[in-house]
């Protein structure tokens, strides 16, 4: 069966949260970071979603809580056009931070058209701190948690990166928001893995 075509646009409704988890595994180490995302508010031109972490855990076992309580106080604010293109990007908290402005980990940037399995596009996105170009290819429709999902690849043009591509990501058709990431690593002979998960 052909698949109709999919438009991929960042379409959330305002007043929604979405709870997301990122877990990082690298040797027999792992960390958990918990944290929500407000939709802010949505026109014909501009979403803009709120973020701040609400938990964190390594190995299993809580965050200091003087840690955790300083993450916590961070508020991120950021303004998307609807193909997901950051805008602008502004954090505040307890100090001043200078960070360069980059995209969002739950809504991956799209191409102004509709999309068909193979079909690809390119988009700069935060890697090892610094925004890197990825070609992403879109795969199909797939279903997770009962939510139909775009399944996207995405690989970096710098080779010597720390990542070993593709990297996976499934976006919500309805809203554009991420339902769940994938991102394997590689450092020399260690192996690792970054992975998001939108929790419920």
């Amino acid at each position: 069966m052909i698949e109709a075509p999919v438009r991929l646009r960042l379409n959330p409704d305002p007043g929604t949260t979405f709870r997301y988890r990122i877990t990082v595994r690298q040797g027999g180490d792992s960390s958990e970071l918990d944290f929500s995302t407000a939709v802010r508010s949505k026109d014909e031109r501009v979403v803009v979603l709120e973020s701040k972490a609400t938990d964190a855990r390594n190995n299993g076992k809580p965050a200091d809580a003087q840690a955790l309580s300083m993450m916590k106080a961070f508020v991120t604010v950021q303004r998307f056009s609807p193909q997901g293109k950051l805008l602008e990007s502004s954090t505040e908290g307890p100090v001043q931070t200078n960070a360069p402005q980059s995209g969002s980990v739950v809504a991956p940037e799209f191409p102004d058209r509709e999309l068909k399995p193979g079909d690809t596009w390119s988009a700069p996105v935060e890697l090892e701190g610094r925004n890197e170009p990825v070609t992403y290819t879109y795969r199909g429709l797939e279903t997770i948690d009962g939510i139909s999902c775009a399944r996207l690849e995405a690989v970096p043009s710098d080779k010597s990166s720390n990542i070993d591509p593709p990297m996976l990501v499934w976006v919500d058709t309805r809203t554009g928001m991420a339902e769940r990431s994938v991102t394997r690593l590689r450092r020399g002979e260690r192996t690792g893995e970054v992975r998001l998960d939108r929790l419920r």
